[in-house]
This record gives structure tokens, sequence and C-alpha cells, in this order.
């Protein structure tokens, strides 16, 4: 007998060498190994099955977090249209005031502006505006001069709509220089203007050049009178 035929032999089922008992043995080993491959494969679905499982819930996850993430950013819009707008106080007297002088002078050229009670009258509202402010260097005295003359004017238009203003007193500054050489921003020019004469002024054909003479009351240095 060859060492193959000894070798079948040592296996159960085989060692008779009966035929029935051979093909039963075989059939019975191949339902083993059948058995063997269907586990691992079995085990490989399984774990297909898992990593597909993993994948769907990671998806579902992202899905639903882009979904609460929108909601979330629709509700805050509707919470921004329904919250009620700010309220919008009115400007003061005193913004009022400093903003005509700015819009006209500029910003840098509005030294001051206070708003005093105006004690000479009976109306409990009534201000006196008391406006100081930089004169525009220019080439002469004389172009200085009517520089602030027409400011003035294009103020005292705007200051005309406010009535609570029964007074304004222009206080113009200038850099001044003396005999000794030392320079001072001094007041030049001081004009005043009460409400009675403000509401005679015709605001469409006025001329800033009679300033000097329709103020209620006017004073200018003498050194704006030198040409």
């Amino acid at each position: 007998m060859s060492n193959k035929g000894r070798g079948f032999k040592r296996i159960i089922g085989f060692r008779s060498g009966t035929k029935w008992k051979m093909v039963v043995a075989c059939f019975i080993y191949l339902t083993i190994i059948g058995g063997i491959a269907g586990a691992f494969s079995d085990k490989k679905q399984d774990s297909q099955q898992a990593s597909a499982n993993v994948e769907k819930e990671r998806k579902e996850a992202i899905e639903t977090a882009q979904k609460e993430e929108k909601e979330q950013a629709t509700e805050e819009k509707k919470e921004e249209k329904t919250v009620a707008p700010a309220e919008k106080h009115p400007p003061s007297l005193d913004d009022t005031i400093n903003k005509i002088a700015q819009d006209k002078v500029g910003k840098k050229n509005v030294e001051s502006v206070k708003l005093n009670d105006n004690l000479g009258t009976e109306a409990p509202n009534d201000k006196i505006a008391l406006i100081t402010l930089s004169g525009k260097d220019n080439l002469t005295n004389n172009m200085i001069k009517k520089g602030m003359w027409k400011d003035t004017a294009d103020m005292l238009k705007g200051i005309a709509q406010e009535k609570d203003i029964s007074e304004v007193v222009f206080f113009w500054k200038f850099e001044l220089e003396d005999a000794y050489g030392n320079k001072n921003h001094e007041n030049v020019m001081k004009i005043t203007y009460n409400r009675e004469t403000i509401d005679k002024i015709n605001f469409d054909n006025f001329s800033f050049n009679n300033i000097p003479t329709t103020a209620s009351q006017y004073w200018q240095h003498p050194a704006v009178e030198k040409k």
C-alpha cells in the first residue's frame, strides 16, 4: 500500500476502506468545512453591515445638526424682526445749535456752544445761545472780517428756525500779534441778535455785508478794522 493510501486511512471514516462510510465521511467533512466558511462569511457580512450602520448614523447626525443649525438661524432672524426698534429721541437744542455751527464753519472752528436761560423774558424755555468760534485766516484783514460776517449770516439762518432761542451771541476769535511780537488768540468780534431782530430778516435776500448794521449789538477789535 502506498503512503498516500495509508494517509487516508488515518482519517476517521476512511479507516475501514468501506465506500459508503467514506462517502458519509466526505459529506460530514464538507458540511463542517462549509459551516466554518459560512461563519467567516457571516462575520464579514456582519462587519460590513456594522460599518454601513455607523456611516448611516454619522450622515444622519450631520443632517440633524445642519437642520437644527438652520432652524436656529431662522428663529434668530424672526426674533430680530420682532424686536421693537429703539425709540429715537429728538436731538436736544444744544445738539441742534452745535450741528448748525459745525455745518457752516467746520467742526474745528467751533470752540464752544452754550445755552443759558434768558431771564429777561417771561417764557420759561427761552434760551440765549453763546457761540464761540475761531476765525478763518485769509489774505487781508477785510477778507477775514467779511468771512466772519458771511459765516454768521449762514448760522443765523439755521438758528432762526429754533424758536426757543430768544437771543444769540457770536464770539469770534482770531490770533493777534502785539508790538512785541507776542501772539494771542483773542476776541476780535462780538455779534448779538435778539429774536425780534432775527424775525425781521428775509434770509432769501439778506446780505452778510449788513451784519454790522442789522445786529442788535455789534463790536469789532481795532485790529480787524485795518485793511
